[in-house]
């Protein structure tokens, strides 16, 4: 054989391998991190409790806390006395098909009784490394929650209609958002849940 067909085969082999490579790092997810944001996207408070009963799969993604009688959640802590937000950021950045997830955030938000809600709201959430858009076209193939989502001012967004919860009534759902206040952060992915005040 000549070799010039030796060479030609050698670069598509090379070509095969790249490829290859390629595929596997848009798809590189750090063990536990696709289960974990699978319940997650469906931004339900049994996020929490889901966490803390399966701990042992996720331990290796961080360190966790208490919420309340919720469950747990990433051990985040106060960044700023005058802020509800509190961060928790990974020690080695954590990957989720091909992105970095560089931080996870929670905030509780006491009602008072005015503004939109009116109500309590908790968000929680992670911060990526990539674009809203970037993220966004990265699970929307993964994650139905994310598939769901729409482009509406600047954010992604998939929030379910107003719901009734005994005497109270509450958005909930994801928003994917510009956000660079966090070290190495483009946007945050986070779930919320804000309660509306009813009339009697």
């Amino acid at each position: 054989m000549s070799m010039k067909f030796f060479l030609v085969s050698f670069v598509v082999l090379l070509l095969i391998a790249g490829g290859c490579a390629t595929q596997k790092i848009d798809n590189e997810s750090t063990p536990g991190i696709a289960e974990l944001f699978q319940n997650f996207s469906t931004c339900q408070l049994n996020t929490f409790s889901h966490i803390e009963n399966n701990k042992t799969a996720y331990e290796k993604l961080g360190t966790y806390k208490k919420i309340g009688n919720k469950g747990v959640w990433f051990d985040t802590k106060q960044i700023d006395k005058n802020s509800v937000d509190e961060i928790y950021r990974f020690e080695t950045p954590v990957k989720l098909h091909g992105l970095t997830i560089v931080a996870a955030g929670y905030s509780f938000f006491k009602g008072d009784g005015q503004g939109y809600s009116g109500g309590d709201a908790t968000y929680w959430g992670f911060y990526f490394a990539e674009s809203p858009k970037e993220v966004y076209l990265a699970l929307r193939n993964k994650f139905k929650s994310v598939a769901d989502m729409r482009f509406m001012e600047h954010v992604y967004v998939n929030m379910k209609v107003l719901q009734q919860d005994g005497d109270k009534r509450f958005d909930q759902g994801s928003i994917i958002e510009d956000d660079t206040s966090q070290k190495g952060a483009k946007s945050y992915f986070n779930c919320s849940i804000q309660y509306k005040l009813v009339d009697k």
